[in-house]
């Protein structure tokens, strides 16, 4: 069975999403990594480089208009969906991605 968050806070002012896990590990993603690292197929193309297959690579603030996070949603057990202010809202995001997105950023658990 996947990991599922407990809590899954937004801090717009600070532009982290808090996650506190069943291990009772608090980890905080980066809303510009997230954005950055959209799951999503359009996404995905823009990370490929088709011409010199050379593999994926972030994308660049310049490809992306927007990451700052208006909505979140979960689906199902596994995943959230995250709606940005640019309208993008097509990447779902695992668990397990976010878990591995924000895996340096532990934080105090003493909230």
């Amino acid at each position: 069975m996947a990991d599922i968050p407990k809590r899954i806070q937004v801090d717009r002012a600070g532009g982290w999403l808090e996650l506190e896990w069943s291990d009772g590990g608090v980890k905080r993603a980066l809303l510009s990594e997230l954005r950055q690292a959209c799951p999503c197929a359009l996404c995905e193309d823009l990370r490929t480089d088709a011409t010199q297959n050379e593999g994926l690579h972030m994308i660049t603030a310049e490809e992306i208009p927007s990451a700052e996070l208006s909505e979140v949603t979960p689906v199902g057990n596994y995943a959230i969906q995250i709606r940005w202010s640019d309208g993008h809202d097509t990447g779902i995001y695992t668990y397990s991605l976010l878990k591995h997105l924000a895996r340096d950023r532990d934080v105090s658990s003493s909230k």
